[in-house]
This record gives structure tokens, sequence and C-alpha cells, in this order.
């Protein structure tokens, strides 16, 4: 709940949008985007599969582990649900191209140290009669299955690669000399799992007598998403198109709308460090683009964490929900819920609930005007509720229904949605993830009568960088601002 939050209840004068940018409008020619739109996913290929080895070999090493040691259950839980959390967070079971043990041997040691020191500081609590010993035995164990067992999953991923032909169909938007050198570098080396089956270029290069190394699909990068789902493609490779980088972006996010991988090389790829997110074939690097966190291991974990802190928040806070209730009853009668429908995650419509803070107004008023800063028909109660966000309290059954999440971009009507999308760039992209209670944009400021083109960047940014460490963040943020608040 961000102090302040957007008010979007009815209100009685003409509807003021926020700064609406006019200036940053989209050029007439500029393909328009319905935001949020379902798409079907395009098949994916091989990459996926050395992932599957990987966990096998950590669930039965674990397992293995276990049995020829004498660790108590806790701690062995303890144990193996750090380990395998930690090793999703770091990426040590993602889909990759280079498969190679030794690069992954860093970000093994330091989950299994995490892991193994977790139960061990706590075992004066959770069992005290157990032995730190036998844990590290059993920990001993599993190192000795589970780094062979990844070697031999690597080794067999790489094989079927390069003799049974599992590879991932890729599409590269750029036919100059970096993307025919990458083309052919795959054909060459099919252990890193992709299948260049063409390319898109505004304007190829192509000398007198050479030969394209994959076919030229199509000119326009717009028609990316048509030939993904005709060829199945899987992954997407961004080379040096000659094209504006505008249309490059909404063509990237597109892709991973579609399911695709998508693959960037950098400008000054030469000179480029490697580090988390690049995958590197060759000598050439590219950074994995992943706009989409809704695919993300960790996101099942902040799914878990909304669920359960907006039920503990509802039953510990229940005497307060009621006294909201009472309050509004009392002061302005039924009904003491305000119902509207919003736009969530991919499109979907929903209906949000908030406490009553104002009287009631005509529904097609409510679903096309703005609310305004200090609207006659606020009541005293109603007027408290919104300064200390109380009013807000209702959304967390949002939650639990799974429609809201509690940090995401905040959930607009529909008239505005399509009023906003056709005006502000890739406002529509920030229907990718769960709408929120609070969120990047509100914890910035940007609330209220606020530039529409800012909350979409500022939503479109934690997108591209969400983690459970940037919720938690925000969360943190939005309390310090209710304070503040609470005390104007």
């Amino acid at each position: 709940m961000a102090a302040g939050a957007d008010r979007q209840e009815p209100t009685g004068p003409p509807a003021v949008h926020g700064n609406t940018d006019t200036a940053s409008r989209h050029e007439p020619e500029r393909r328009q985007r319905r935001p949020g739109r379902q798409v079907e996913r395009p098949r994916i290929e091989s990459i996926s599969g050395v992932r599957a080895g990987l966990i096998a070999v950590e669930c039965g090493s674990l397992v293995v582990a276990y049995l020829l040691s004498h660790v108590s259950p806790t701690p062995f839980l303890i144990f193996a649900a750090v380990l395998i959390v930690g090793r999703s967070a770091v990426g040590f079971y993602r889909p990759r191209l280079h498969l190679s043990v030794i690069e992954s041997v860093p970000a093994a040691i330091g989950t299994l140290a995490g892991a193994t020191l977790v139960p061990i500081l706590l075992l004066p609590y959770i069992d005290p009669g157990a032995s730190p010993l036998d844990l590290a035995n059993m920990v001993a164990i599993h190192a000795m299955l589970s780094l062979p067992g990844a070697v031999i999953a690597f080794a067999a991923g790489r094989w079927v690669r390069r003799s049974v032909g599992r590879r991932e169909r890729t599409i590269i938007l750029g036919a100059g000399l970096v993307g025919q050198g990458l083309a052919r570098t795959m054909h060459e080396y099919p252990e890193f799992g992709l299948e260049p089956i063409g390319f898109i270029d505004p304007d190829p290069r192509i000398s007198d007598g050479d030969a394209l190394p994959a076919p030229l699909l199509s000119h326009d990068p717009g028609d990316l998403e048509e030939i993904a789902h005709r060829t199945g493609a899987g992954s997407v490779i961004i080379s040096f198109a000659v094209t504006k980088e505008t249309d490059l972006v909404d063509t990237a996010i597109a892709a991973d709308q579609l399911g695709c991988r998508v693959f960037v090389v950098p400008r000054l790829f030469e000179l480029h460090r490697d580090g988390r997110g690049v995958e590197r074939i060759r000598g050439y690097p590219l950074i994995h683009l992943n706009s989409d966190p809704t695919r993300s291991t960790s996101w099942w974990i902040k799914r878990a964490a909304d669920v359960a802190i907006a039920v503990a928040t509802l039953v510990l806070i229940l005497p307060v929900l009621i006294a909201c209730a009472a309050a509004i009853l009392i002061d302005s009668g039924r009904p003491i819920f305000f119902g509207q429908e919003r736009i969530g995650r991919n499109g979907s419509r929903f209906t949000i609930y908030k406490f009553r803070s104002m009287r009631q107004a005509p529904a097609g008023v409510t679903s096309t005007t703005w609310s305004a800063a200090d609207d006659p028909r606020v009541g005293r109660v109603g007027a408290i509720l919104r300064r200390t966000s109380l009013d807000e309290l209702p959304q967390l059954w949002n939650i639990v229904r799974g429609e809201m999440s509690i940090v995401g971009p905040r959930p607009e009507r529909p008239h505005f949605v399509e009023q906003f999308e056709g005006e502000h760039d890739r406002y529509w992209a920030r229907h990718r993830v769960t709408a929120g209670l609070t969120g990047w944009a509100q914890v910035n400021g940007l609330r209220g009568d606020t530039s529409i083109l800012e909350r979409a960047r500022f939503d479109n940014y934690y997108i591209a960088n969400w983690s459970l460490w940037l919720d938690a963040k925000i969360v943190l943020m939005t309390v310090r601002q209710l304070f503040r608040s609470g005390r104007h």
C-alpha cells in the first residue's frame, strides 16, 4: 500500500488524466501492441533438458546421502531446502548454452557452504542431541555424488546436441558480419544447442558471390512474432540489425512474451566481460534478456510469500477491518466496500476492492474519470482512510485470490489502459506481471496526478530487474512512507 496511493474512486469534476506527456505519443506508423496479450508459446527444443538432469542428480544425491548417513531428518531437510533454494537463486539449474562443470564450481561450492552452515548454527535449537559430524558426513557424501552426476549430465547434454541434433531453433536479428559469424559458429559447434534457421534484417550485408549461412526470413523485425509461430523458434538473438533501437526493444519484449529465449550481442562485444546473465559462444558474448520474471523459480516463492503474508495480515488486522467497516457504516451508511474493474496480468480483468471513502457515483463515471484531490464527497472517515491508506486493506483478498501481488505495477481501469497504451511507449508491457498493492513507481513518488509515461518506465524497470530483494526493498520503502504520512 503506497502511501497516498493512486485514488481512483468516482469523482464529480471532469477527468484529470495525470500528466499524459502527449509529446511522447507513438508515431502514427508505429505498430500498436495490446497490453499483456495472451500468446501461444512456441515449441522449445533441448536447452532445458540438462536443467532437468541437474535437478534429478541433485535430488537423487540428497536422498542417497541421507540414507547412507546418520543425520536426523530436521537438519537434513533444512540443508536440502537451503541448498535447492540457494542454487535456484544463483542460477545453478538454469538452462545454459555452454555446458561446463568447471564454470559452475564457484556457485556450487558457495551454495553448498551456505546450506551446510545454516543447519549447523541451528542444531542447538532444533536438535540439541544431533552431532555436527553426522551432518558433515552427509554433506560430504552428497558432494561426492552430485559432482560426478553433474559431469555426466553435462556430457550427455553435449552428446545429444551434437549427435542427435536436439537443438533449439534460433532466429537472428541482424545479418551483418557479427550475425553471420554467429550462425557459422552455431553450425560448426552444435554442442551449444542452437540451430540458426534464418535472419531478419532490413538491409542484410551480402557480398557478391557469397550466400548467407542461413535463409533471410524477412526484412521487417515486426514479423518476428509470425515467423516464430510458423517456424517453432525457441530462441532469438539480436545482433547488429539496421533498425531503430526503440523498435528493437518492442521486438525483444514481444519475443520474450512468446516464450522465446532472447539473447543480445552487446556493443563493443570484444571488450565485454563475462558475468551472470552472459552466455558465450566461442568469442561471442550473449546477454540473456529475461523480461518475464514469472518463468523464474523465485516467482513461485514470491507467490507463496504473497499468500502467507496476506492471510496472516488479514487475521492480525481483523479488529482494524471491523473498526473501519463500522466507522464507514456510522458515517455514511452502506455499501461498506467499493469494487471496480481493473486490468491485471496478461490483460485479464478483475474487481479490485477498497473500503468506500466517498459517496457513490454512477457506474459510467467510475470507469472513465480520474480522481481529484480534496473531492467534496470525501467524508471525515473517508479522509482518514485515504490519508492512512487503510482503504486499501481489502485488496489483501485480491492477493489471496491471485489477482494481485503485494508488489507490482498498480492496476488501472480498462478505459485508461486502452487510452494510455495508445499514447505512451510500452505502457502495454507493464502488464507482463501480476498487479500489485504497492510498486516501484509509487515508492518513487509517482502516484496521483503524475506522469503516466514515467510510471510505465518505472514499472517496466521493476519487471526487467525483478528479484525477491527488490520486492523486499519496495515493501520497506512503502512502510517508511506510511509512517511519514501518518505523522501529517
